[in-house]
């Protein structure tokens, strides 16, 4: 009897983990497809700029705000609305949503068509990551919830290497435009594949009044955890750095190195993807390995690979060789996904499970407000600023001066330490 009942329970543990495993397969996937259509405009930007005839201020608007701020200020009220309903049809919704318009970003004819076209693929995608989070965070038990949201974080990684192969490769060939209906269409495929696959995961009860708690009080109590303020400091101000040059990444290259679009978007996909999800994997595991004896260990995780990135940054954009650069791309992506897994655990951890989705979409707001938004704008204007002086070097220049300003997201984050494990007893007690 003692047998069968070890075989049951190896059974029971079995079909957890499938459970738990197919939804979080299947949220990474929406994400993937979430970050292809966010992403693939940058490695479209030459053409774009060409045919349209525009600035790089103008891109950077286009690529950057136009799409941040209706995914910023949409995102909260969402998450709230998450945070109280069924958030798989939320999923749905939003999935459908941004597909349909990333698919009409390739019939635009004009600058202001495609603008409008992009602020709606942000409203659509507001809905998508704090939904995809909490529902991780109810399928996932703390001490395996940053191994968790590495594994959704990989989006992160693939989307990047689909939206610059697939980008470069239909660009080249056919021209931006059906690069985005190309990239946009299955999206509507994957929409009814969340609808019709995945259940509503039952929420982890905890024993404390802030599940009932209005929007106001639960945004008081998250700004009462210390350390949430500062690492949603610290993920914001990285935001900004890397969205800025995660957008002109392609165009760094083909200006300053000379390579062609097809070589670019091959080159990036080999080194951003790959690489990309060996270091947001690694960020993961190491967080989870560590944390139950050191409370504060993704912390450093996140830390150190940050001010690691920074001089190897550097070095990307200022080599004059194209193997050094590339060298230094490779090295750089590994050290700056270290901190995704922990970042958005923590985030998810400090909060309570009534209110998951909400922190997740204060942190998705300060990515795409302060990251997409300001992010590729900022990197325009000065790269426009600096052209008078350094022609096509401008550009690799104001991405160098833009990575330095990690030196704030590393200091954010090591303050965050002090009244971390206090503040994480406060949300589960």
């Amino acid at each position: 009897m003692l047998q069968a009942a070890s075989d049951r329970d190896r059974t029971a543990t079995r079909v957890g983990a499938i459970s738990r495993h197919y939804p979080l397969v299947i949220l990474t996937i929406v994400y993937v497809s979430n970050y292809v259509d966010r992403q693939i405009l940058a490695i479209l930007i030459p053409q774009i700029k060409s045919d349209l005839l525009l600035s790089d201020a103008q891109l950077g608007l286009l690529s950057g705000f136009a799409f941040a701020i209706f995914y910023a200020t949409l995102g909260l009220p969402i998450a709230r609305l998450a945070d109280r309903s069924n958030r798989r049809n939320i999923l749905f919704f939003a999935t459908a949503s941004w597909s349909s318009f990333t698919a009409l970003c390739g019939v635009a004819q004009n600058y202001v068509q495609l603008l409008l076209a992009r602020m709606c693929v942000g409203i659509g995608e507001a809905g998508g990551g704090p939904a995809s989070m909490s529902m991780i965070s109810d399928l996932y038990p703390p001490e395996k919830r940053a191994t968790a949201m590495s594994v959704y974080s990989l989006a992160v990684p693939i989307g990047s290497l689909i939206g610059f192969m697939v980008g470069a490769f239909v660009a080249t060939h056919y021209g931006w435009r059906a690069a985005f209906l190309v990239v946009g269409l299955p999206g509507l495929a994957l929409a009814l594949l969340v609808r019709f696959t995945l259940a509503e995961p039952l929420r982890q009860a905890q024993p404390n009044p802030t599940a009932a708690l209005g929007i106001r009080d639960t945004l008081s109590f998250l700004w009462s955890q210390r350390a949430y303020r500062w690492l949603v400091a610290g993920i914001a101000t990285n935001a900004f750095v890397g969205s800025g040059v995660l957008v002109w990444l392609g165009a760094f290259l083909m200006r300053t190195h000379h390579l062609t679009l097809i070589e670019t978007g091959t080159t990036l996909a080999l080194i951003v993807g790959p690489v990309g999800a060996v270091g947001t994997l690694a960020g993961g595991w190491l967080s989870d390995r560590f944390t139950a004896k050191y409370p504060r260990a993704g912390l450093y995780v996140m830390t150190g690979g940050i001010v690691a990135s920074i001089p190897i940054s550097i070095i990307l954009f200022l080599a004059e060789s194209k193997m050094v650069a590339l060298s230094a791309l490779a090295v750089w992506m590994i050290f700056g996904s270290l901190w995704l897994g922990p970042a958005f655990a923590l985030g998810q951890s400090l909060a309570t499970s009534g209110m998951r989705a909400l922190s997740a979409a204060i942190i998705s707001f300060l990515i795409n407000l302060v990251g997409y938004g300001f992010g590729p704008l900022a990197v325009g204007l000065l790269s426009d600023g600096l052209a008078r002086r350094f022609g096509d070097e401008a550009l690799g220049i104001a991405l160098a001066i833009t990575m330095t300003l990690n030196l704030l997201t590393a200091a954010f984050f090591l303050a965050a330490r002090r009244t971390l494990v206090d503040d994480l007893n406060r949300a589960n007690a």
